[in-house]
């Protein structure tokens, strides 16, 4: 899988999830792992926490 992804723009997420699935068909822990490392990747390029990349609450309300 690493060949595939090393050197990619990681911005171009939709393009990278593609050649995941086509790399590890079935696979879906691994791809999960990926999947998650590389939206925390594209949320440090855009200096935002991974909630906010994945569309949850910008803020904490305490409690987390």
């Amino acid at each position: 899988m690493a060949p595939r992804l090393i050197g990619r723009n990681p911005v171009r997420m939709e393009y990278l999830v593609r050649l995941m699935d086509q790399a590890i068909y079935g696979n879906t822990a691994a791809r999960a792992s990926l999947d998650m490392a590389l939206h925390d990747l594209f949320g440090t390029l855009r200096s935002e926490p991974l909630r906010k990349t994945l569309g949850g609450r910008a803020e904490s309300k305490g409690g987390d």
